[in-house]
């Protein structure tokens, strides 16, 4: 498949496609970024209907035993609420040096109504991951940062501040450990199934690249009046 069609395909998994808000009158957003990692099993911030201008529906969730679940109102699971994000929400490769996967975004200078749903080509500019590319659907908002864009990756095993995936799916050396989370690729062994391939990902194609930060460069086009995503070449 063609990456531009792939591209457009991965932007409708999760939700329609969402539509660019009066604060957000430029087609691209193009510089350095920070990213890290994360997976702490809340509902996402875009899934809340009102988070974000969708075309369809918020960002899909999932219950405890992961059925999508269609009220979009639902507390979330790190809180009182019964609201997961979803196991399939996680990254993949494409080959060693392409892949697509799911952040939690900032934007500076925007709101998350602009960016929620929306996707993003970033390429790695620091070792050892420099040169790699990742196209990325920013399903959740982080605001832990501010003074400049952050790409948080979602990645399973990440550091889990709420303990969400302990309520998720049971207590274990791995769950509920809040702010450690998996250290090492075997530990990715610990995981539900429908988990660890996003887990071994982080060791074998991002090469445990994790804290510090990594800078990229992120580029998103909405091509004017087309409605439509698409990578800047």
């Amino acid at each position: 498949m063609p990456l531009l069609l792939s591209l457009i395909v991965f932007c409708v998994l999760l939700a329609g496609l969402p539509s660019l808000t009066p604060a957000a009158t430029t087609s691209a957003t193009q510089g350095v970024a920070l990213t890290s990692l994360y997976w702490d099993c809340c509902k996402a911030s875009c899934s809340w209907e009102d988070h974000g201008s969708f075309v369809g529906n918020p960002v899909n969730t999932c219950g405890i035993n992961g059925t999508r679940q269609t009220d979009w109102n639902l507390g979330s699971g790190c809180g009182d609420g019964e609201s997961f994000s979803c196991q399939d929400q996680t990254p993949w490769s494409v080959n060693n040096t392409f892949s697509y996967g799911f952040v939690g975004a900032l934007i500076d200078g925007y709101l998350e109504r602009t960016w929620c749903c929306g996707c993003y080509e970033l390429e790695f500019t620091t070792a050892p991951v420099k040169g790699k590319r990742i196209v990325v659907q920013a399903s959740n908002s982080n605001y832990d940062s501010t003074g400049h864009s952050v790409f948080n990756i979602g990645i399973p095993g990440g550091y889990d501040y709420a303990s969400a995936c302990a309520k998720q799916f049971g207590q274990s050396d791995i769950n509920g450990k809040e702010n450690d989370g998996v250290l090492t690729r075997d530990q990715c062994d610990l995981l539900p199934d429908t988990l660890r391939s996003g887990c071994y990902w982080r060791f074998d194609w991002l090469l445990n690249a994790r804290k510090p930060n990594l800078l990229t460069d992120h580029d998103f086009v909405v091509p004017p009046g087309s409605g439509r995503l698409a990578l800047l070449n």
